[in-house]
Protein backbone atom coordinates (compact mmCIF):
# COMPACT_ATOMS: atom_id res chain seq x y z
CA UNK A 1 0.00 0.00 0.00
CA UNK A 2 1.34 3.25 -1.08
CA UNK A 3 0.57 6.54 1.17
CA UNK A 4 0.91 9.80 -0.56
CA UNK A 5 1.68 12.63 1.50
CA UNK A 6 0.79 16.31 1.25
CA UNK A 7 2.93 18.79 1.90
CA UNK A 8 0.07 22.48 2.40
CA UNK A 9 1.43 25.55 0.53
CA UNK A 10 0.29 29.02 0.93
CA UNK A 11 0.75 31.89 -2.10
CA UNK A 12 -1.17 34.87 -2.31
CA UNK A 13 -1.25 38.18 -5.04
CA UNK A 14 -1.03 40.56 -2.32
CA UNK A 15 -0.34 40.95 1.18
CA UNK A 16 -2.40 43.49 3.11
CA UNK A 17 -3.41 43.62 7.57
CA UNK A 18 -6.96 44.92 6.69
CA UNK A 19 -10.19 43.07 6.92
CA UNK A 20 -12.30 42.95 3.70
CA UNK A 21 -15.50 44.88 4.42
CA UNK A 22 -18.77 45.07 2.17
CA UNK A 23 -19.98 48.44 1.91
CA UNK A 24 -23.06 48.04 -0.44
CA UNK A 25 -25.30 45.64 -2.31
CA UNK A 26 -27.10 47.04 -5.29
CA UNK A 27 -29.40 45.19 -7.17
CA UNK A 28 -29.03 44.83 -10.79
CA UNK A 29 -31.60 43.43 -12.05
CA UNK A 30 -34.32 40.55 -11.12
CA UNK A 31 -36.80 37.98 -12.20
CA UNK A 32 -39.57 35.58 -10.50
CA UNK A 33 -36.64 33.64 -8.72
CA UNK A 34 -33.25 34.94 -9.23
CA UNK A 35 -31.69 38.39 -8.57
CA UNK A 36 -28.58 39.99 -9.90
CA UNK A 37 -26.73 41.87 -7.46
CA UNK A 38 -23.36 44.40 -7.82
CA UNK A 39 -21.62 44.48 -4.58
CA UNK A 40 -18.99 47.12 -3.31
CA UNK A 41 -16.32 45.79 -0.83
CA UNK A 42 -12.96 46.88 0.26
CA UNK A 43 -9.89 44.45 0.18
CA UNK A 44 -7.10 43.52 3.00
CA UNK A 45 -5.01 46.01 0.35
CA UNK A 46 -7.59 49.04 1.09
CA UNK A 47 -8.78 48.54 -2.28
CA UNK A 48 -11.65 49.34 -3.12
CA UNK A 49 -13.69 46.31 -5.70
CA UNK A 50 -17.07 45.63 -7.70
CA UNK A 51 -17.86 42.31 -7.47
CA UNK A 52 -21.54 40.60 -8.79
CA UNK A 53 -23.29 38.00 -7.80
CA UNK A 54 -26.64 35.86 -7.95
CA UNK A 55 -29.37 35.96 -4.89
CA UNK A 56 -32.53 33.67 -4.78
CA UNK A 57 -35.55 36.68 -4.69
CA UNK A 58 -37.12 33.85 -2.41
CA UNK A 59 -34.42 33.66 0.21
CA UNK A 60 -34.63 34.99 3.92
CA UNK A 61 -31.57 37.47 2.92
CA UNK A 62 -27.65 37.22 3.55
CA UNK A 63 -26.25 34.84 6.52
CA UNK A 64 -29.84 32.89 6.38
CA UNK A 65 -30.48 29.36 4.90
CA UNK A 66 -32.87 29.36 2.22
CA UNK A 67 -32.90 25.36 0.75
CA UNK A 68 -31.74 22.30 2.32
CA UNK A 69 -30.08 19.32 0.60
CA UNK A 70 -30.84 15.88 2.26
CA UNK A 71 -28.93 12.72 2.65
CA UNK A 72 -31.22 10.21 3.04
CA UNK A 73 -29.69 6.61 4.03
CA UNK A 74 -31.78 3.42 4.24
CA UNK A 75 -30.17 0.48 6.41
CA UNK A 76 -31.50 -2.90 5.96
CA UNK A 77 -30.20 -6.18 7.69
CA UNK A 78 -28.21 -8.29 5.27
CA UNK A 79 -27.94 -5.33 2.82
CA UNK A 80 -25.20 -2.60 2.61
CA UNK A 81 -26.40 0.98 3.51
CA UNK A 82 -27.79 2.48 0.43
CA UNK A 83 -28.33 6.22 0.09
CA UNK A 84 -30.83 8.12 -2.08
CA UNK A 85 -30.20 10.00 -5.41
CA UNK A 86 -32.48 11.92 -7.62
CA UNK A 87 -31.95 12.61 -11.16
CA UNK A 88 -33.45 14.91 -13.01
CA UNK A 89 -32.96 17.81 -16.45
CA UNK A 90 -31.32 21.42 -15.20
CA UNK A 91 -31.14 23.74 -18.15
CA UNK A 92 -28.41 25.68 -17.12
CA UNK A 93 -25.98 22.49 -18.13
CA UNK A 94 -28.25 20.92 -20.77
CA UNK A 95 -28.12 17.73 -18.83
CA UNK A 96 -29.49 15.32 -16.30
CA UNK A 97 -28.15 16.13 -12.70
CA UNK A 98 -27.23 13.51 -10.25
CA UNK A 99 -28.14 15.12 -7.21
CA UNK A 100 -28.99 14.63 -3.51
CA UNK A 101 -32.89 15.35 -3.02
CA UNK A 102 -33.19 19.30 -2.03
CA UNK A 103 -35.60 22.57 -1.56
CA UNK A 104 -36.28 25.60 -0.44
CA UNK A 105 -37.33 25.90 2.96
CA UNK A 106 -40.56 27.77 3.50
CA UNK A 107 -41.07 31.05 5.26
CA UNK A 108 -41.34 29.95 9.01
CA UNK A 109 -40.20 26.47 8.49
CA UNK A 110 -37.39 24.85 10.54
CA UNK A 111 -34.73 23.53 8.15
CA UNK A 112 -35.92 19.68 9.28
CA UNK A 113 -39.30 20.13 8.84
CA UNK A 114 -38.31 21.71 5.00
CA UNK A 115 -36.27 18.21 4.75
CA UNK A 116 -38.81 16.10 5.42
CA UNK A 117 -41.53 18.31 3.28
CA UNK A 118 -39.29 18.18 0.49
CA UNK A 119 -37.88 14.32 0.92
CA UNK A 120 -41.87 13.41 0.31
CA UNK A 121 -42.70 15.93 -1.96
CA UNK A 122 -39.76 14.68 -4.48
CA UNK A 123 -39.36 11.23 -3.81
CA UNK A 124 -42.92 10.29 -1.54
CA UNK A 125 -40.29 8.70 1.15
CA UNK A 126 -40.71 9.24 4.91
CA UNK A 127 -38.10 9.17 7.61
CA UNK A 128 -36.81 10.71 10.45
CA UNK A 129 -33.57 13.67 11.11
CA UNK A 130 -30.40 12.19 12.06
CA UNK A 131 -28.59 15.37 12.27
CA UNK A 132 -28.63 18.99 10.33
CA UNK A 133 -25.53 20.45 9.46
CA UNK A 134 -24.50 24.45 10.28
CA UNK A 135 -25.53 26.78 6.88
CA UNK A 136 -23.49 25.96 4.67
CA UNK A 137 -21.76 28.20 1.17
CA UNK A 138 -21.83 25.97 -2.00
CA UNK A 139 -20.69 28.68 -4.55
CA UNK A 140 -19.81 31.58 -2.73
CA UNK A 141 -18.56 33.25 -5.19
CA UNK A 142 -21.50 33.93 -7.03
CA UNK A 143 -23.81 33.33 -4.49
CA UNK A 144 -25.47 34.05 -1.60
CA UNK A 145 -27.27 31.35 -1.03
CA UNK A 146 -26.79 29.49 2.10
CA UNK A 147 -28.07 25.65 2.83
CA UNK A 148 -28.35 23.29 5.44
CA UNK A 149 -27.79 19.26 4.88
CA UNK A 150 -30.13 17.35 6.92
CA UNK A 151 -29.33 13.20 6.99
CA UNK A 152 -32.43 11.30 7.16
CA UNK A 153 -33.07 7.51 8.36
CA UNK A 154 -35.24 5.82 5.77
CA UNK A 155 -37.21 2.75 6.87
CA UNK A 156 -37.85 0.67 3.60
CA UNK A 157 -39.51 -1.73 5.98
CA UNK A 158 -41.91 1.29 6.80
CA UNK A 159 -45.42 0.85 4.73
CA UNK A 160 -45.53 4.01 3.90
CA UNK A 161 -42.20 3.26 1.83
CA UNK A 162 -43.10 0.23 0.37
CA UNK A 163 -45.23 1.79 -2.38
CA UNK A 164 -43.98 5.86 -2.16
CA UNK A 165 -46.36 8.58 -3.42
CA UNK A 166 -44.13 11.20 -4.39
CA UNK A 167 -46.30 14.89 -4.90
CA UNK A 168 -43.78 16.57 -7.64
CA UNK A 169 -44.51 20.88 -8.69
CA UNK A 170 -45.76 21.19 -12.31
CA UNK A 171 -42.82 20.55 -14.42
CA UNK A 172 -40.99 18.21 -12.03
CA UNK A 173 -39.44 15.31 -13.52
CA UNK A 174 -37.51 13.07 -11.14
CA UNK A 175 -36.06 9.77 -11.07
CA UNK A 176 -35.39 8.54 -7.87
CA UNK A 177 -32.02 5.74 -7.08
CA UNK A 178 -31.00 3.83 -3.78
CA UNK A 179 -27.52 3.27 -4.45
CA UNK A 180 -25.13 1.00 -2.28
CA UNK A 181 -22.67 3.73 -0.22
CA UNK A 182 -19.62 0.96 -1.07
CA UNK A 183 -20.30 1.39 -5.04
CA UNK A 184 -21.55 4.83 -4.94
CA UNK A 185 -18.08 6.28 -6.42
CA UNK A 186 -18.25 3.59 -9.27
CA UNK A 187 -21.97 4.14 -9.88
CA UNK A 188 -21.56 8.16 -10.41
CA UNK A 189 -18.64 7.12 -12.61
CA UNK A 190 -20.92 4.92 -14.97
CA UNK A 191 -23.54 7.58 -15.01
CA UNK A 192 -21.48 10.73 -15.69
CA UNK A 193 -19.87 8.22 -18.64
CA UNK A 194 -23.60 8.95 -19.97
CA UNK A 195 -24.88 11.05 -22.78
CA UNK A 196 -25.67 14.31 -21.14
CA UNK A 197 -25.75 13.21 -17.79
CA UNK A 198 -23.14 15.63 -14.66
CA UNK A 199 -23.16 14.90 -10.82
CA UNK A 200 -23.46 17.24 -8.60
CA UNK A 201 -20.18 18.36 -6.80
CA UNK A 202 -21.79 17.87 -2.81
CA UNK A 203 -22.63 14.47 -4.41
CA UNK A 204 -19.32 13.32 -5.73
CA UNK A 205 -17.49 15.24 -2.63
CA UNK A 206 -19.69 12.66 -0.37
CA UNK A 207 -19.13 10.11 -2.36
CA UNK A 208 -15.24 10.61 -2.28
CA UNK A 209 -15.20 11.06 1.31
CA UNK A 210 -16.51 7.81 1.78
CA UNK A 211 -14.40 6.26 -0.39
CA UNK A 212 -11.33 7.87 1.29
CA UNK A 213 -12.97 6.22 4.96
CA UNK A 214 -13.20 2.65 3.23
CA UNK A 215 -9.40 3.14 2.03
CA UNK A 216 -7.90 4.52 5.35
CA UNK A 217 -9.82 1.85 7.53
CA UNK A 218 -8.12 -1.10 5.29
CA UNK A 219 -4.97 0.53 5.54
Amino acid sequence: VSVLYWQPTMTTQKTGSGEPKLLTTERVAATKWLALNTHTYVDQAGATRPWDSTARTTGAGVGKTDAVEIVAVARKAGRDPEVMLVTQFRPPVDAHSIEFPAGLVDAGESPEVAALRELREETGYVGKVVSVSAPLSYDPGMSQSLMQLVTVAVDLDDDRNRSPCPEPEDGEFITVEWVPMPRLLAWLAEQQAKPRHVVDGKVFTYASGLAAAAALGST
